[in-house]
């Protein structure tokens, strides 16, 4: 009996191909559109036809400019065909970016600068009045406001899954006939989710944090009509932060004085997550008093932190006239990993930042070596 010998050359050649093969047949099954270029016409003929008599309705002298169908990769895998078709028209002055569903008729527009401030004013407020926060709340730069819709259709991955329309603003009636932005927005019945996203980051001391919950947040949202992303809501001693209704946390800080020196103290941390319809929770105290220890050493200072707490943070302050102003450190931990800190003025005295200007926060055993 013959035995024939395949060169190693030829094993990696077959090897290589089939890895690429593999590879492209997993892409264009994960990734590839899921629907044909017929569906796509049909939705792009339904889209035309319908643009051209809502502008022969509302703009008699607007025109379509450019006119495409939508996809949507969700959730991070092939790309489906959506309801709506999008692209540019122009209402007999102006070119205006577009979106359009054929199944329910809805034309929306993207506004001037000018009433897309205004919408985002009115949303905010609107969202302060979901959560009865204060008027005087002060949003952060990354808050994030828009219309978020429906578009996938029957039969896709997930028909009921929301998907955020940044660029086509607001109904088209609304925008073209510069109507009252506010009012639409106070309607819950408006006919599209107001989506939000981001920081508010100076809510006033005395407003308490800590009775939102899962279905509190689910009645809210569904009355008003909202959608939150990622929402963190922040005062000087408390912070509450949620995403999708799927997870909730919650942090209260204290101030505890160790000696002459003065701790900002995560007291209390409590995460509670939602998975397949079951709420669990956890909670963590932590009181610096007694798990903390700041001593005094030869190359400077060593602050000892009890190893059976668990998610301890706090930050270090001190006041004017205290002997550790007297040097600048560099923070070593257990590890050896080293980085330089420096002191910067703040409400209480001094803390201790980053070279970026960073709070520094300590959650375990650590050193300040002076430099």
């Amino acid at each position: 009996m013959k035995y024939k010998f395949v060169s190693l050359e030829i094993k990696r050649f077959i090897a290589l191909f089939c890895i690429i093969a593999s590879s492209c047949l997993l892409l264009s099954g994960c990734y590839g559109p899921r629907y044909s270029e017929d569906e796509a016409n049909e939705v792009v003929k339904q889209g035309t036809a319908l643009m051209e008599d809502w502008i022969k309705m509302n703009c008699p002298y607007g025109k379509i400019v450019e006119i495409n169908h939508y996809d949507l990769m969700y959730p991070s895998g092939p790309w489906y065909l959506t309801d709506y078709v999008t692209g540019t028209m122009n209402d007999g002055h102006t070119d205006r970016g577009f979106a359009a569903n054929i199944k329910t008729g809805a034309v929306w527009l993207r506004p001037d600068d000018d009433m897309l401030e205004e919408f985002v004013e009115c949303s905010k407020e609107y969202y302060l009045k979901s959560l009865d926060l204060p008027s005087d709340t002060i949003f952060g730069d990354s808050f994030h406001t828009g219309l978020c819709y429906r578009p996938l259709r029957e039969g896709s991955f997930d028909s009921t899954a929301d998907a955020f329309f940044e660029y086509y603003g607001l109904p088209g009636e609304l925008v073209l006939q510069n109507g009252d932005v506010k009012e639409y927005v106070n309607n819950p019945d408006r006919g599209a989710t107001i989506y939000y996203n981001g920081w508010i980051e100076q809510l006033p001391e005395s407003f308490s944090l800590e009775s939102y919950t899962f279905d509190d947040l689910k009645q809210r949202q569904e009355k008003y009509n909202i959608k939150c992303d990622y929402i963190v809501l922040k005062s000087k001693f408390e912070q509450f932060s949620y995403s999708y209704l799927n997870y909730l946390h919650y942090e209260k800080w204290e101030y505890e004085e160790i000696g002459d020196v003065l701790l900002k103290n995560r007291s209390v941390y409590r995460r509670t997550e939602k998975e397949h319809g079951i709420v669990k929770t956890n909670e963590y105290t932590f009181n610096a008093q007694e798990g903390v220890q700041i001593e005094k050493t030869d190359k400077g200072y060593r602050i000892t932190v009890d190893p059976w707490a668990k998610n301890v943070e706090f930050q270090l302050m001190v006041k004017t006239g205290n002997p550790m102003l007297d040097h600048e450190y560099k923070r070593v931990w257990e590890d050896g990993t080293e980085r330089n800190c420096y002191w910067d003025e703040c409400d209480e005295g001094f803390r201790l930042e980053d070279n970026k200007g960073a709070i520094m926060s300590f959650s375990s055993t650590t050193e300040l070596i002076i430099r």
